[in-house]
């Protein structure tokens, strides 16, 4: 990809502030998850390579869950049989031919801003109450 040693060592580091950031500010103060012997379901809108499925799916497995579910709404086929071999299970809604891209089989496919990231968190957990 044309980029060198330290600009790759820059972008990780830059990536690994966001995450802290998110997790700081999407946890508001609570503890991680226990995921122990848990069945957990991944919920993503798409596959196109599943590069961000296969790191979600293996950083969930170093939590020892019981069982790890991947849920997209599209997904590439090749993908999508990948992910067959990270999860314990892929339930995906649709697999195009051709595929292109995850956003075009969406009407609307704008990112999600924290404060709704922070809104249905908040929602969820006061229906769980």
């Amino acid at each position: 990809m044309d980029i060198n040693k330290d600009e790759l060592a820059n972008l990780i580091r830059l990536e690994k502030i966001e995450l802290l950031r998110r997790i700081k500010l999407y946890r508001g103060g609570r503890a991680e998850l226990d995921l122990k012997d848990r069945v957990v379901i991944v919920v993503d809108d798409g596959l196109a390579t599943g590069q961000s499925a296969i790191a979600a799916i293996r950083s969930i497995r170093k939590l020892c869950p019981k069982k790890i579910i991947l849920a997209v709404g599209v997904g590439a086929i090749d993908s999508v049989e990948r992910l067959k071999e990270e999860a314990d299970q892929v339930v995906c809604i649709a697999t195009p031919e051709p595929f292109y891209a995850v956003g075009i089989w969406y009407e609307d496919f704008k990112q999600t801003s924290d404060a709704e990231v922070i809104e249905l968190l908040q929602k969820n957990r006061a229906e769980l109450k």
